[in-house]
């Protein structure tokens, strides 16, 4: 009886120690989980943010471009 007892125990011990190790595993996991997501949702900003200096600087060119054209006409038309 006194060994089932002990076996049990051990068993018991052998489980908590089990259990113990996957917690500490999953609370690990999950912080490489969260480390990798704010690494993405930088780089997600920084992609967002490049896109909208690219519209920005476009739309620049674009204004510089009609006013240019605008010119050109007006020089075109003085010449005439």
């Amino acid at each position: 009886l006194d060994r089932d007892v002990q076996q049990q125990t051990t068993r018991k011990q052998e489980c908590e120690r089990f259990l113990q190790q996957n917690q500490n595993d999953l609370r690990a996991t999950e912080r490489d989980l969260e480390r990798v997501t704010r690494s993405c949702e930088d780089k997600q900003r920084m992609r967002e943010q490049a896109i909208r200096t690219c519209q920005t600087s476009a739309s620049q060119v674009d204004r510089r471009r009609a006013a240019q054209t605008d010119i050109d006409r007006q020089l075109s038309e003085a010449q005439n």
